[in-house]
């Protein structure tokens, strides 16, 4: 069975290689596709995931690596799979949801990447990020108010904690 002559040599390659892996991506691509894309496609093929959920040439190869990344981490990818969001949005979004937080709400309200950590770091700290996940705190501005939050429950757990109190002391304000 031989390739369509109506892809580009670089598309032909992407889909002789994914024949002789014994993948057939000619049901999910068009000529409209990118060879990266169509790389893509068949990467989702080799590891088992759905490849609908991206098998659509308005995505780049990058935001198709992301929502194929959350396919095979098994997450919502249908938080981000969205073709206005770059793919480092999609990144950002992905990385919170494999840790157990929906970010999306922050990536779409402007907030850059150390901004979105810093938020990611007190949801892991297990301190109450919400007080400072705002679009006008800078990613610095987080982390202080984070720290400081950290601060704060280790000396109140060591003052609820008989005997510890005199250990944590020297925990500054």
């Amino acid at each position: 069975m031989g390739v369509k002559p109506r892809y580009t040599r670089e598309q032909q390659n992407v889909i002789q290689e994914a024949m002789e892996c014994g993948f057939d991506v000619s049901p999910y691509i068009t000529e409209a596709f990118t060879p990266e894309q169509i790389r893509e496609i068949f990467w989702g093929l080799m590891t088992g995931v759905d490849v609908t959920f991206y098998n659509d040439p308005e995505y780049s190869n990058c935001q198709m690596w992301q929502i194929r990344e959350g396919l095979t981490g098994k997450v919502d990818v249908s938080v981000y799979a969205d073709k206005n969001l770059d793919w480092k949005k999609m990144y950002l979004i992905r990385m919170g949801l494999e840790e157990g937080l929906d970010v999306s709400e922050y990536v779409r309200q402007g907030m850059g990447p150390e901004q979105i950590r810093a938020i990611l770091q007190g949801y892991r700290t297990d301190i109450d990020y919400t007080l400072y996940a705002k679009p006008w705190y800078t990613a610095g501005e987080m982390r202080e108010i984070g720290s400081k939050l950290i601060r704060e429950a280790v000396r109140s757990r060591a003052e609820e904690t008989p005997g510890a109190g005199s250990m944590f002391k020297s925990v500054k304000k």
